[in-house]
C-alpha cells in the first residue's frame, strides 16, 4: 500500500474456514526443463518456452509498479489471473508471491535462499467473508479518542514517544434483548480484528553504485 508518513493504515484480520488450494508463483521462479533435447523438436522448444513464462510470472506479478504505470502493467498480470480464477484445472483459490517492496534484490535461481516474506491473493470466489452477528435493531456506535501523547510525560525530547498518536478507535454494538442467531453460510473468511497502524517512519534500502566521469581529447 505504500502509505505516507503521517497517514493511517486500517488492517483487518481473517481466520481461514476452509482449505485453500492455492498456486505458489515463487516455486515457478525455479522451473527447469531438462536440457537434453533438440532446438529442432517443437515439444522440446514449447517446454522451454513455458518454463520461461513461468518464471516470468511471478516477476511480472511480484514487480513494484509506479503509480503512472498502474493501467498498462495491470492487464496483463489481471488477464493471466482470472485465466487461473475460472479455467484452472484443478480449481484455484488463489496465488502466494513474493514480496519485493521488502526484499526486491533477493538472489535468484533454484539454490538461492528465498525471502520468507510472501503475499497471498484470493479469488473472488473464495474470499467471501462471513457474515457478522449483527441483530436487526441493532445500534453501532464509533468512537474515536485519538490524541497525540502529552510531551510533558517525557523529559527527554529525543523520545520516540514524545507526541506519538495513541489510537483510542472503538466499536460499540448496541443490540436488542433477544437476539436470533447468525444463519450459516459456506464464507470462506471470518472476521477476526481490526488495526489501526500510524506510520510513524519508512526505511529506505538502497544499493549506491558510483557513477564515473570521463573526459577525453577529441581528435
Amino acid at each position: 500500500m505504500r502509505p505516507p508518513v503521517g497517514s493511517k493504515v486500517l488492517i483487518g484480520c481473517f481466520e481461514v474456514l476452509q482449505l485453500l488450494r492455492l498456486l505458489d508463483l515463487t516455486a515457478l521462479e525455479s522451473a527447469v526443463v531438462s536440457a537434453s533435447g533438440s532446438i529442432f523438436d517443437g515439444a522440446h522448444i514449447w517446454r522451454l518456452k513455458r518454463a520461461q513464462f513461468l518464471r516470468g510470472l511471478s516477476q511480472r506479478i511480484s514487480k513494484p509498479i509506479m503509480p503512472d504505470d498502474q493501467p498498462r502493467d495491470y492487464l496483463p498480470t489481471q488477464a493471466v489471473a482470472d485465466f487461473l480464477a475460472t479455467a484452472a484445472d484443478p480449481p484455484l483459490d488463489g496465488i502466494i508471491y513474493p514480496s519485493f517492496q521488502v526484499d526486491y534484490l533477493r538472489p535468484r535461481g533454484p539454490f538461492a535462499p528465498r525471502s520468507d516474506k510472501r503475499n497471498v491473493v484470493l479469488f473472488h470466489k473464495s474470499a467471501r467473508v462471513q457474515c457478522l452477528n449483527i441483530p436487526e435493531g441493532t445500534e453501532i456506535s464509533v468512537s474515536d479518542d485519538s490524541y497525540l501523547l502529552c510531551p510533558s510525560l517525557f523529559d527527554d525530547e529525543s523520545c520516540p514517544l514524545r507526541g506519538a498518536p495513541e489510537a483510542k478507535y472503538s466499536v460499540t454494538e448496541k443490540v436488542p434483548t433477544t437476539a436470533p442467531p447468525p444463519d450459516p453460510d459456506e464464507a470462506t473468511l471470518r472476521f477476526s480484528s481490526l488495526e489501526v497502524h500510524f506510520v510513524n517512519g519508512i526505511t529506505v534500502n538502497t544499493t549506491s553504485s558510483q557513477v564515473p566521469r570521463y573526459r577525453k581529447e577529441a581528435p
